[in-house]
């Protein structure tokens, strides 16, 4: 009996043994640290142009034509709150691509040129080792005007499928283990007055979001008027809705047209995007790849409380303030970024990532590549924006347009409007159509359009207003300031780019 009890204890003691061994590697394989992921050898900066973000599916389920950026948004983290400093490409992409606004980088009105001091992401990427290649197709933005420098090679087209430094750039990739690339484009398919190449394609995919164009030569008659009447219907629109008595019906088939007209650029832009992911994940290096996607503003279409319809720039409205930005980098876990985040963050970030120093000093974004890696919480941060100027050829064009002129009726950055957002609140130092400034108040979560100005005169001013002040002051300083250093472009060259867009007739 006492020999089975023995071999009872033996075994028991046997069995605790191996129990606690099993559970002692368990608990040392929690606590062991991860394979490291890989380290970045290819960022990617998509920054197109003229995006509003409620017809993309990472910011719209229901949305079933960018199917492209659906899926990146699946393995990446989508910005929920991410702001431009202004409407306008030329201000926008300068911030973008140097980490700071206007008071900074000079570039308050587009075309206007960069300053060769102003440093930007390709700079600090080429300094850090990175080859760098930029296709800058936005003539706001061009490499003409600065916003390619740090680049090795430069093209004046969009970075699409199949071009062929594209190709070389993935070929050494693979071929070089210590090789690492940047490349940045920047164009626009989605600017106003938005084009019909797209819409045959579009429809053929997506019949079900054409029902607007059911009524072909209804559709086709109200396209027509809207690229002969663009200019006028943005920025005069209630003078020409009376001048050409569009009544209520007519009114909703145009801006049905004029809608699907732009959702099927948006589509273009899904499926040019698309393309290029698959040229990098058909090279085998998309776990080696940071994949940025954003744009400079986004754009107004029809709907109450705007001013301005179908574009952009010169009021603070939230659908072009608001602007898509989809990170997908290694070692960071898909998610939704609900923080208010800014377009100047983008440059420290993509330092950040691919583990070079981002820009430091007063006046830069924050690097949020720590917070997106999980080794620091996420920081709540303040977005200001304002209004870019008008340059002159506008100015002039402008005459003609009775609602725009009221509020802008000379070249001044006393004209500005400004803004400050802090979570889901938004301050505004704004103007009237009577030309009068106005402070206004909303309340993003319960007023997403910002139909409802809270702003009571006799409530006495929060203390908003005069940081407000204080920013709209240092920004009227600093261009004067830049206005002594300014290299001005040729009027004629400046004409000719305003014309490339749509700005002057």
């Amino acid at each position: 009996m006492g020999a089975h009890r023995s071999a009872i204890a033996g075994a028991f003691a046997a069995a605790l043994a191996l129990a606690l061994s099993l559970v002692l590697a368990l608990v040392a394989a929690c606590r062991a640290p991860r394979a490291a992921e890989p380290a970045p050898r290819l960022v990617l900066l998509y920054a197109t142009c003229t995006v509003n973000k409620h017809f993309l599916s990472p910011y719209a389920p229901e949305i079933t034509f960018t199917p492209r950026l659906g899926e990146l948004a699946r393995e990446a983290v989508v910005f929920r709150r991410h702001r431009t400093e202004a409407g306008q490409s030329g201000t926008a992409f300068a911030s973008i691509f140097s980490g700071a606004q206007a008071d900074r980088h000079g570039v308050f009105r587009h075309p206007s040129r960069l300053a060769d001091e102003v440093e930007l992401v390709g700079e600090t990427f080429r300094r850090g080792g990175w080859d760098v290649v930029t296709w800058l197709e936005h003539d706001m933005a061009s490499a003409e005007l600065g916003y390619a420098q740090g680049a090795r090679a430069s093209f004046d087209r969009k970075l699409a499928a199949g071009d062929g430094e594209l190709r070389r750039v993935l070929a050494e990739l693979r071929r070089d283990g210590g090789y690492r690339a940047l490349l940045i484009t920047n164009f626009t398919v989605t600017h106003g007055p938005y084009q019909t190449a797209a819409l045959e394609w579009f429809c053929g995919l997506y019949p079900d979001v054409c029902s607007a164009r059911e009524d072909r030569e209804a559709f086709d008659r109200y396209a027509d008027f809207y690229r002969r009447a663009h200019a006028f219907l943005s920025y005069d629109f209630p003078a020409t809705r009376e001048r050409t008595g569009m009544d209520e019906p007519r009114l909703a088939e145009l801006v049905a047209a004029v809608e699907l007209l732009y959702r099927a650029n948006v589509a273009y832009l899904d499926q040019l995007f698309g393309a290029v992911v698959d040229e990098i994940r058909g090279a085998g290096l998309w776990e080696e790849s940071v994949i940025v996607f954003t744009a400079d503003h986004g754009e107004t279409l029809y709907r109450d409380g705007t001013w301005f319809k179908w574009t952009h720039g010169h009021q603070l409205a939230p659908e072009v303030l608001e602007v898509p930005l989809v990170v997908r980098a290694p070692g960071v876990a898909a998610g939704d970024w609900e923080g208010v985040t800014r377009s100047i963050d983008v440059f420290p970030t993509l330092a950040g990532l691919a583990g070079l120093p981002p820009p430091a000093g007063e006046g830069y974004g924050v690097d949020l590549a720590p917070a997106l890696l999980g080794r620091q919480p996420r920081p709540e941060l303040e977005a200001w924006s304002h209004t870019a100027l008008i340059a002159e050829p506008v100015a002039e064009a402008s005459r003609k347009w009775s609602l725009f002129h009221s509020m802008y009726p000379r070249v001044d950055p006393e004209l500005m409007w400004v803004e400050l957002r802090r979570g889901e609140r938004v301050w505004q130092l704004r103007r009237t159509p009577a030309g009068e400034p106005e402070p206004a108040v909303f309340d993003l979560a319960s007023d997403p359009w910002e139909l409802a100005n809270l702003y009571r005169p006799d409530g006495g001013e929060d203390p908003a207003f005069a940081e407000l002040r204080r920013y709209r002051a240092r920004l009227i300083a600093a261009w004067h300031e830049h206005a002594a250093r300014r290299q001005e472009i040729d009027p004629e060259r400046q004409e000719e780019l305003l014309r490339s867009l749509g700005y002057v007739d």
